[in-house]
């Protein structure tokens, strides 16, 4: 006789899938979580080193400036700009042999100077200010005419702010002047001069 076999369908727990999608469910949202802080530090670190980047580029805009302002200021174009206008304004202040006129501070400014080049069209110097104390002592006359005279300039100051979309960095340079005029035939013949760079600061 033939053995009978049964077969019982077992019913699965319904608790256990309640468990499962709930589980399920709680490690999506942390993923979500997750990943959403993950994404968020990731910008930010990324508009952190952007905005680093912008600095370090408006520094270094900053310095070249400054380098060539230095350059210029030792007796070439910006000096000898400097100095010819100092010597115009106290030139006629002073009366007699060894007497010394020293005139308040006297200032020059520039609003703002666009620079030009590859990569440079978004970068300007800006806010440029020239100050400078001069003095001028009388070595030598003839009649009312100086023929000798020795200029001093102090606290001859530079200073100016680079800008870079909203990156800006602000520079200063503290100078000191002293030379020799010769004049014969309304003409000025500079010797013994000497430019000092002080000091330059942020």
């Amino acid at each position: 006789m033939a053995a009978k076999y049964r077969c019982r369908l077992i019913p699965q727990d319904s608790g256990k899938k309640g468990y499962t999608l709930i589980i399920a469910v709680i490690i999506m949202a942390v993923l979500l979580i997750v990943g959403t802080a993950v994404l968020t530090a990731a910008a930010n670190s990324l508009n952190t080193v952007n905005r680093r980047v912008e600095g370090r580029q408006t520094y270094y805009v900053a310095k070249s400036a400054m380098n060539v302002i230095d350059q210029s200021m030792h007796g070439r174009e910006l000096g000898i700009l400097i100095r010819n206008k100092a010597y115009s304004a106290v030139s006629g202040r002073v009366a007699e042999i060894n007497d010394t006129v020293t005139l308040p501070a006297q200032e020059l400014s520039v609003e703002s100077i666009q620079l030009t080049g590859d990569g440079l069209s978004d970068y300007s110097i800006e806010n440029m200010e020239v100050r400078y104390t001069p003095s001028l002592t009388i070595l030598g006359k003839d009649g009312t005419s100086i023929t000798r005279a020795r200029l001093a300039l102090s606290d001859l100051t530079i200073q100016f702010t680079a800008k870079f979309g909203k990156n800006t960095y602000r520079l200063k340079a503290v100078y000191a002047y002293d030379g020799i005029v010769t004049i014969s035939a309304d003409k000025k013949m500079w010797e013994q001069e000497t430019w000092v760079t002080e000091s330059v600061s942020q």
